[in-house]
């Protein structure tokens, strides 16, 4: 990742909405066992699975789960290319960042 990358700031919504889509991805909660994106996939495949046996909707059951596994990919994808900026991680994810990136623990982005 490079460093304009982490310099880059984004509006006051745009960087809440952004903290809340991430969180369905690192959860970091510990009285949630189950992270919110395998929860995403696995109701759309009850729902695919409820309209195609209990209602018989044969030709479009497989839509919930489709969608619920694009928005999967296409975030992964999104993150991957837009990561979070500096400002907009938690202290917990600037020092998993300092840790894989093999940094000083006192390593700051503006010094």
């Amino acid at each position: 990742m490079s460093l304009e990358k982490l310099k880059k700031s984004y509006k006051p919504n745009v960087s809440k909405f952004r903290r809340k889509w991430i969180n369905l991805f690192r959860d970091y909660s510990k009285k949630n066992k189950l992270q919110p994106s395998a929860v995403i996939v696995f109701v759309s495949f009850i729902l695919s699975v409820i309209m195609s046996v209990g209602f018989g909707y044969n030709k479009y059951g497989f839509l919930p789960f489709a969608i619920g596994c694009s928005f999967v990919l296409i975030s992964f994808i999104y993150f991957r290319f837009f990561p979070l900026s500096w400002e907009e991680m938690t202290e917990e994810e600037k020092e998993a960042y300092r840790f894989f990136n093999r940094l000083p623990k006192d390593w700051d982005l503006n010094k």
